[in-house]
């Protein structure tokens, strides 16, 4: 009997809790969609096994007043959406660029792991009696207590454009979310990034009811001073620069090795086939790229083949970067101080892959990760080799 007894008080204690974690993030739910506008520091940490291979800082203003509105400010530039058309200054490059093309799906999408996307997401996953609900043991961070939720969806991950949630992996997918208790509002946002990647957003600084000066939704306050082109005129740009440098022949060029600090001079290097990558730290397509780099240093190592890396950014030191490049089991030797050439040859975004034939000249020049791309890479060295 005291069996029975034990095992009812433990059921409906089990309901309590549970009625009551909703009623927790329902407040979190009504809070975010209760907010009109707010200012924070965005602190992003991207974790590939555990190894930290992405960090970035921004901070964030949103404008819920009319639709929406938002600002990204970080030392790389600024991105403003302002309900009609985004525009984004950067810094390097002094330009900056507009698009009136604002479906989120046509640029990368800046919101992802911000409070927007779960001001839209969080009911749903509330609701959704497929999604695995609970609440971890409460935490204390810096002295504060912190409700801790986790989210499980059952091969399925979240869509943060469409704020749906899609089939189509084969794993499940955790997210979880650690929220202040003294104004219950987010303070952690955890999201799986592949089956073993995670990405982490920590809310800080956070302020509330802020006014802004309207001069900053219509660019007003961006620098004076930068040249000002449409998105698809940049991205022309970059294209016809790049393209405009097939054909030619590499220049001599001496850049020096990261691990030994020795010149190498890449004219010097006629004879053979090289595959040139330019990359810089923290460049999410670059550490894709790095198992794919390796399989082809592997495969063609014994012939007329060289494969190098080339830093291009130059925002750490040596040691530095021979630390990140120990890190990320990069096989192939690496370049660095690489400013220089990517500028010569047109080349503003990473990764980009660069292949000289024999004879020196530059034979295929091309930006960004995808399998389609490194096959046409592998097939373009079979044929020239």
């Amino acid at each position: 009997m005291k069996t029975k007894i034990l095992f009812l008080f433990t059921v409906i204690l089990l309901v309590s809790c549970s009625n009551s974690d909703k009623d927790i993030l329902n407040k979190i739910s009504s809070n975010l969609n209760n907010i009109k506008t707010l200012k924070y520091l965005s602190v992003v940490e991207q974790k590939n096994n555990g190894k930290v291979v992405y960090q970035s800082e921004d901070t964030i203003s949103f404008d819920f007043t009319n639709g929406l509105k938002y600002h990204f400010s970080s030392e790389n530039g600024e991105l403003i959406y302002n309900g009609k058309k985004t525009l984004q200054s950067i810094n390097q490059e002094k330009i900056i660029t507009t698009n009136d093309d604002n479906r989120p799906e046509s640029f990368n999408n800046p919101l992802f792991n911000t409070l927007n996307p779960l001001k839209q997401i969080l009911p749903k996953l509330i609701q959704d009696k497929s999604i695995i609900k609970s609440r971890k043991k409460d935490t204390i961070l810096n002295g504060k207590d912190y409700f801790n939720f986790s989210f499980l969806l059952k091969k399925k991950y979240i869509d943060f454009i469409s704020y749906e949630f899609k089939e189509g992996i084969d794993y499940d997918s955790e997210y979880s979310l650690i929220v202040d208790k003294t104004n219950y509002l987010p303070y952690k946002i955890i999201s799986p990034n592949g089956k073993e990647g995670l990405v982490t957003a920590t809310i800080e600084n956070l302020e509330l009811d802020i006014e802004f000066n309207n001069n900053l939704w219509g660019g007003e306050l961006l620098p004076k001073d930068y040249a000002l082109f449409t998105l698809k005129e940049y991205f022309a740009g970059l294209d016809n620069n790049m393209l405009n440098s097939l054909g030619k022949e590499l220049t001599n060029w001496k850049l020096p090795e990261l691990k030994s600090n020795k010149l190498v001079n890449l004219s010097d290097l006629k004879g053979n086939i090289i595959l040139l990558e330019f990359w810089f730290k923290y460049c999410g397509g670059c550490v894709m790229a790095i198992p794919d780099l390796n399989k082809i240093k592997t495969k063609f190592e014994k012939d007329n083949f060289k494969i190098y890396g080339v830093e291009f950014i130059e925002n750490y030191s040596k040691d530095d970067l021979k630390k990140y490049i120990t890190d990320q089991k990069i096989l192939y030797p690496n370049l660095y101080r690489g400013k220089a050439i990517a500028s010569n040859y047109g080349i503003r975004s990473a990764p980009t892959f660069m292949i000289i034939d024999k004879n020196g000249t530059i034979i295929h020049i091309k930006s960004g990760f995808s399998e389609e791309n490194m096959n046409e890479i592998i097939d373009i060295i079979e044929k020239n080799i």
